[in-house]
């Protein structure tokens, strides 16, 4: 699954249990891991995840501006 991202970054999942963040330039820059418990992600449960992990990070940010 790759998800678009603002300024040409792509969010990549294939499969497993971690989500990669790619540069535009086709290089990764950072990656993730979620749901280690469990022997199989569903496509699904990698959505649920990416979702989470975006609203952590954009309230991590909103708690650094107060």
């Amino acid at each position: 699954m790759r998800i678009q991202l603002a300024h040409g970054y792509t969010a990549e999942w294939n499969g497993g249990h971690t989500w990669n963040y790619i540069h535009p330039s086709g290089e990764a820059v950072s990656c993730w891991t979620f749901d280690y418990s469990k022997n199989k992600i569903s496509q699904t449960e990698a959505l649920e995840a990416f979702i989470k992990h975006e609203e952590l990070l954009a309230q991590e940010a909103q708690e650094a501006f107060i």
